[in-house]
């Protein structure tokens, strides 16, 4: 009876260390494919990321190659609250994120917004009241930058330095950027 115990005890160790090696190799399996699966999804991540950051205006210089040519011109009037008499003038229109970010950097002077006399500057709009901030980086000249609100009223006026990389921000819809000063007295009527 002992030989047989013995030989069923030792039946039942070899059972159990084989299933024992069966488990653990399931284990490295399973843990193999977790780390294959994980180094999948991290390489994804960073691809992920990867696109997004280049896509990005700002990150990868999309307004590279933009020129004051590629900005549409639109006549503006300004009417002065003392006299009702409106003064037209033209201006460049920076409505997109594209011509926003580029606005005049690189540029040596206002232009001439396509040969249209007076042209007073650059025009930027935007849907809704809001804080905005411009900066001047790689910006040539120096100008003034004028914050309408929405009803076309002038709430702040900035004279911003050549290369300055410090933004100035301030509440409105529209940011004009001249040469010139604007009386106060002035509201931007188109």
């Amino acid at each position: 009876m002992v030989k047989e115990d013995f030989k069923i005890k030792a039946d039942k160790n070899a059972k159990d260390a084989a299933g024992e090696a069966k488990e653990k190799k399931y284990n490295m399996q399973q843990f193999s494919k977790g780390i294959k699966y994980g180094f999948f999804i991290t390489i994804i991540f960073i691809i992920a990321v990867f696109i997004l950051l280049t896509n990005l205006p700002i990150l990868n210089n999309k307004s590279a190659g933009i020129t004051l040519a590629n900005f549409p011109v639109r006549e503006i009037g300004f009417k002065t609250l003392s006299s009702n008499q409106i003064n037209n003038y033209y201006v460049y229109v920076a409505a997109t994120l594209p011509l926003q970010l580029h606005g005049y950097m690189n540029s040596s002077s206002l232009g001439n917004c396509d040969n249209k006399s007076p042209c007073l500057g650059m025009l930027f709009l935007f849907n809704k009241t809001q804080d905005i901030c411009m900066w001047m980086k790689n910006t040539k000249i120096p100008l003034e930058q004028i914050w309408f609100n929405s009803a076309g009223d002038i709430v702040n006026e900035t004279a911003a330095h050549p290369y300055s990389v410090n933004n100035i921000c301030n509440y409105g819809q529209f940011v004009l950027e001249t040469n010139r000063t604007l009386p106060m007295n002035y509201i931007l009527t188109t």
